[in-house]
């Protein structure tokens, strides 16, 4: 057998310790011959041809982690084959201990509770219909196998030990397990679904016994969206749900008031530009006319001032100004921890009502369908609250801070404005 070169690296500190001079890359002929089976192993795994083909093995011994220490402190062969040694013990106790994990796998594996093993999919097809299932109902999820758990004691992958034939009986029980499980899970979804096509006959009747009328009235008062408005209006389904269910005269039911709805929403479109231009026509500056005609003029400004002259009979009542942090009183020593609230006041005083009559009295000569509204306001800290015995919250020291205000609102053309005027 023909002897081949190994090129090596000495290390300098294994060197000094062997009495050598030399250290760095050096190399070294060995007769593999002279070595055993285990032994040409390691050496013919080593690189070769690394610098261009040169016909030569390199060896490096690797440092730190958990590779051997295989340092050389000599070039020569009795070294060299003192690392490949190194190697082959290193590859043993490798092998040794990856069994003892996949030892280690297996009998968790045996002795884990069948729900460690298998995952649920909410979401799934039951008779070609997509059901998608809550998380607190897990019944209706469908269990499969893993493939992969993360519990496992070393690793991951599931995949070499459900192959092994230690756990056949423990597969088969998962399976049985999973396939229990499903039947259940189906039969519920089926149940589902014949509820829900019960439900949504019953919204399909009114629906259609209500007509396009129904609709619209509906959606008189919601903001120009087309679809949500109709799609709530029918039980919240989408469109969608209707066409798998196959309800043609509903879903040609929605396409109509969709029509509809839009050809709503174009004409107050139309409307609301109109009132812009005729405003700027009829009060707007040279300066602004001369705007708007180049598209210059912005809207808000137009709107502005159509709602200044919309209030403009309540100029003489003081506007309301928002409680703020500064009006809290606290000692916590960071400050308050602001909290405001505003809702509907629950009583007046003979003051507060008749600030609220005269505000009323002032605006609605020149607005009759004024909405007028007397609110509270409430600021205070929350560290500075505690729980009474059924868990409200109450004041413990009387910190809170109240302010009631007038709260006008008026709708002028295709515009609604509000605002809120201060209560003596």
């Amino acid at each position: 057998m023909e002897k081949v070169k190994v090129l090596v690296e000495v290390d300098t500190a294994e060197a000094i310790k062997a009495g050598k001079s030399e250290c760095g890359q050096a190399l070294v002929v060995i007769d593999p011959a002279n070595l055993t089976e285990d032994q040409r192993q390691v050496l013919a795994s080593s690189p070769n041809e690394r610098f261009g083909g040169d016909g030569k093995l390199y060896l490096y011994p690797q440092k730190g982690g958990d590779a051997p220490h295989n340092l050389i402190g000599e070039a020569s062969e009795s070294a060299v084959i003192a690392v490949i040694d190194k190697c082959i013990q290193y590859q043993r106790e490798q092998r040794e201990k990856e069994q003892q994990q996949y030892e280690a796998n297996v009998a968790w594996f045996i002795s884990s509770p069948i729900e460690s093993l298998v995952e649920a999919k909410r979401t799934h097809k039951v008779d070609g219909r997509e059901f998608s299932g809550f998380s607190n109902e897990p019944a209706t999820h469908l269990w499969f196998r893993k493939d992969s758990c993360f519990s496992l004691p070393y690793g991951s992958s599931l995949a070499p030990i459900i192959s092994d034939p230690r756990c056949k009986i423990k597969v088969a029980e998962i399976d049985r397990e999973i396939e229990a499980h499903n039947q259940q899970a189906v039969q519920l979804v089926r149940e589902r679904f014949k509820l829900y096509d019960e439900r949504l006959r019953e919204r399909a009747e009114r629906v259609l016994a209500e007509g396009l009328t129904g609709i619209l009235q509906y959606t008189a008062s919601k903001p120009a969206g087309e679809r949500w408005v109709v799609t709530e209006y029918i039980g919240g389904d989408t469109e969608k749900s209707w066409q798998d269910w196959n309800v043609a005269d509903v879903v040609a039911l929605i396409a109509e008031a969709k029509s509809e709805i839009k050809k709503r929403n174009a004409d107050q479109v139309s409307a609301y530009k109109s009132q812009l231009d005729n405003w700027v026509a009829a009060h707007g500056s040279d300066n602004q006319k001369k705007r708007h005609e180049l598209g210059l003029l912005p809207e808000l400004e137009i709107i502005d001032a159509i709602r200044n002259a919309a209030f403009s009979a309540l100029d003489g009542f003081p506007r309301y100004e928002k409680l703020s942090k500064n009006d809290i009183e606290c000692n916590c020593y960071n400050g308050p921890t602001a909290e405001f609230e505003v809702y509907a006041a629950e009583s007046a005083s003979a003051e507060e009502f008749d600030s609220m009559e005269r505000i009323t009295s002032a605006i609605k000569p020149f607005h009759p369908t004024v909405s007028v509204t007397l609110r509270t306001h409430e600021a205070y800290c929350k560290e500075c609250y505690d729980k009474d015995e059924d868990g409200e919250d109450r004041d413990v020291n009387n910190k809170t801070v109240y302010r009631k205000s007038v709260l006008v609102r008026i709708k002028v053309g295709e515009l609604e404005f509000s605002r809120e005027y201060q209560i003596p």
